[in-house]
């Protein structure tokens, strides 16, 4: 009995070699078919997996001081985070958020919060010096990060 070349469909290549199907697909898409099945094209194996794993735009070389460059910068950020010199952008929306919403609460309770008060203030003076007061309560809150209760 003699060995022969077997034709391989993206499906059939996928499990074979445990890999995601489009990736395959990718890959057999840069190959010539070498038939059908009847359902699809079908590729030989040998030149699929030159095309999955051959890179002929890179050396050894070229491959191994881009890992390195990779390997330093994630070292890298890993210092800055650590010395906090890098914040979790999820951390900083989060309390930006908080901030924001504290003072538009504060905002929008502002005028029953100082009617009282202006109602029996005397003088358009005194009216504008309790409005002022309540105003820089809140940008002072908003600028120290304080929690509205």
């Amino acid at each position: 009995m003699s060995i022969t070349r077997k034709k391989w469909s993206i499906s059939a290549m996928a499990v074979e070699l445990d890999i995601d199907r489009r990736r395959v697909g990718v890959a057999a898409s840069e190959c010539k078919p070498a038939g059908g099945n009847g359902r699809g094209a079908t590729y030989w194996l040998r030149e699929v997996v030159r095309s999955l794993y051959d890179r002929e735009d890179l050396n050894a070389g070229e491959e191994k001081a881009l890992l390195d460059r990779a390997r330093r910068l994630k070292v890298e950020l890993e210092i800055a985070e650590k010395e906090a010199k890098l914040l979790d952008a999820d951390a900083v929306k989060e309390e930006w958020s908080r901030l924001v919403m504290n003072f538009r609460a504060r905002m929008l309770a502002l005028p029953g919060n100082v009617a009282p008060l202006v109602a029996v203030a005397g003088d358009v003076v005194a009216c504008e010096a309790i409005v002022k007061e309540r105003v820089y309560e809140a940008l002072t809150e908003l600028s120290e990060g304080e929690r509205s209760e």
